[in-house]
């Protein structure tokens, strides 16, 4: 049997999603009240990183737990503050990429949280490469591509995430680096 199809937004993107079933992406479920990923979430995290990595043969990043605990904090924070997507005060060294994914929302229906895979994420990011000159390093006019150029970062060799559900069952998503990218010298 299907069920409607629903609208969610991901990373400012509506998409349009035909549920078949119950099931709508498969992934370690996250109630309302869960935040935090958990260790298949982070090994999934940097596999969908480092093969973005390896279509530009750069190498690949490994987990840092004290990055992922910078990420989560983050993620608390900038749930309980309305679900904004605002980059905060990092070390010098670290970078950070951010995603706010919406609820599931149906006409007279309530909002339900959208049970995303970590790959989706990435994979969000590792998209703005269609609008990436790797022979200019500049982004098409009016386009964004920030967020791909930091997983595919040459220098960059450590990656550490967290998520928080916001009160409105969407999420925010927030994946630091180490070192940093998007630095023009050291391209």
């Amino acid at each position: 049997m299907r069920a409607p199809a629903r609208f969610f937004t991901a990373c400012g993107v509506s998409v349009l999603v035909a549920v078949v079933g119950a099931v709508v992406v498969t992934a370690c479920r996250a109630g309302p009240d869960a935040d935090g990923l958990t260790r298949a979430q982070a090994n999934e995290i940097v596999r969908a990183h480092n093969a973005w990595r390896l279509r530009v043969g750069v190498s690949s990043l490994r987990w840092a737990a004290d990055l992922a605990a910078r990420a989560q904090a983050r993620a608390v924070y900038l749930a309980a503050h309305g679900c904004v997507i605002e980059h905060g005060l990092l070390p010098t060294d670290v970078g950070e990429n951010l995603c706010r994914v919406g609820p599931l929302r149906a006409e007279g229906r309530k909002d339900e949280l959208f049970v995303v895979t970590v790959t989706r994420i990435v994979d969000t990011w590792g998209a703005e490469s269609a609008d990436y000159s790797a022979v200019r390093d500049t982004c098409a006019w009016n386009r964004q591509c920030g967020h791909y150029t930091q997983i595919v970062w040459t220098t960059t060799k450590e990656v550490g995430c967290g998520m928080s559900v916001c009160s409105t069952l969407g999420q925010v998503w927030v994946c630091n680096y180490r070192p940093k990218g998007n630095i023009r010298i050291l391209r």
